[in-house]
């Protein structure tokens, strides 16, 4: 699987202070953005033809949708019909570009290792359980936290 990393113009409705996208809600052929502001939550309504995002998610699998200083960054699966919609949408479209799996993959060391640590386990007894350095175990959990906080 490929994935692409496509940087959106914000819509005009979308507050300039949206840190997060939260989630939608889908109701009367609207959908409503739910994002988190510092003033707390706040819920943006358009129809679902004008919103390229939405249109985004019925295309494919989105994996992460972030917001900063007014521009929409999405990580989505790389399909046909993505990039052409990207194609037809070029003014909302700032950017796209291929992004490398193993940047947003947790591999199964980095999960056995996150899972170690989970169960209150502690550097040195996963290196040694592993018969490598605490240095390479700190690294992989970092690595693999860094992966797993660009999930929420």
């Amino acid at each position: 699987m490929r994935f692409l990393e496509i940087v959106f113009r914000g819509c005009g409705k979308l507050p300039r202070d949206a840190v997060f996208h939260l989630g939608f809600k889908i109701a009367n052929g609207k959908i409503s953005h739910a994002v988190y502001t510092p003033r707390g939550v706040v819920y943006v309504s358009s129809k679902c033809e004008e919103c390229v995002v939405y249109r985004v998610l019925e295309k494919g699998h989105v994996y992460r949708i972030k917001i900063r200083e007014g521009l929409v960054y999405v990580i989505t699966e790389e399909k046909k019909a993505v990039v052409k919609l990207l194609r037809e949408n070029r003014e909302r479209v700032l950017a796209y570009r291929p992004v490398p799996v193993k940047r947003i993959v947790v591999t199964p060391f980095q999960g056995e290792v996150l899972a170690k640590m989970a169960d209150g386990g502690n550097l040195s007894t996963t290196a040694r359980a592993r018969g490598v350095s605490k240095v390479a175990v700190y690294k992989t959990f970092k690595l693999a936290l860094r992966k797993v906080v660009e999930l929420v």
